[in-house]
């Protein structure tokens, strides 16, 4: 099953004695199709009194998909909703897409980064922000091990934000990936440093950093090239 956000539930009405979503905006999970489903019409039996059950097929594909609502809220109140957890079923056929170059660096980065988002879709939540974490020292340290071989040993032994602050160059990847590393390491700590901050905005400063080393790897490589013509 996979984890869909809750605010993509719309028209919530009373529907048998029941306060559900009429509609679900999300595309298809048939990866060749990608038709919306939000169209389509939703009737939920009960499950148990936690859970509710509705399915619908695809007008394009025909295929079936199946969604759960958890912790469905009892009466009309939009606070009641805030509880609630949508699961589809099947798991959408999708893939996360990384910037060029950024592969070739660091592997590791990628498989790591794709199960974080695996387990963020099936709703672990407590093991989806050491996943991302994860993947940002592999990042790193790939990244600085590519530039630097010949401190391989050290880098792979050294602190991740000492990496940062003594290896990294580049000041946009320097500022994204410190503060990236910061809410990495409140995923994994008793107390948060930057409760105010989450998930979302941890994966948004992983994105900045890819993109940032992406570019750098991507210049690079331009300019290799143009040397070589030029010569």
């Amino acid at each position: 099953m996979w984890k869909i956000s809750s605010e993509l539930a719309k028209n919530w009405n009373f529907k048998e004695k029941l306060f559900v979503p009429t509609n679900i905006d999300i595309e298809c999970p048939n990866k060749d199709c990608k038709r919306s489903l939000v169209n389509i019409s939703l009737t939920w039996n009960l499950i148990d009194s936690y859970t509710l059950l509705s399915r619908c097929t695809c007008a394009n594909c025909k295929k079936d998909s199946r969604f759960f609502l958890l912790n469905y809220p009892k009466d009309g109140k939009p606070e009641s909703r805030q509880d609630s957890q949508i699961f589809l079923f099947p798991k959408p056929d999708s893939k996360t897409t990384f910037m060029e170059g950024v592969a070739e660096i660091s592997e590791s980065f990628v498989t790591i980064y794709s199960q974080a988002q695996e387990a963020e879709g099936l709703a672990l939540t407590e093991l989806v922000g050491v996943g991302y974490r994860k993947a940002l020292e592999f990042l790193i340290k790939d990244y600085l091990i590519n530039k630097s071989p010949e401190k391989e040993e050290e880098i792979k032994k050294m602190m991740l934000s000492k990496c940062i602050s003594e290896f990294v160059d580049n000041p946009n990847i320097k500022k994204c990936a410190t503060m990236a590393a910061w809410l990495g390491n409140d995923e994994t700590h008793y107390v948060r440093t930057w409760p105010e901050h989450d998930l979302q905005d941890l994966k948004t400063l992983i994105e900045l950093t890819q993109h940032w080393i992406a570019m750098e790897v991507i210049t690079s490589k331009y300019e290799k090239e143009m040397k070589k013509q030029e010569k």
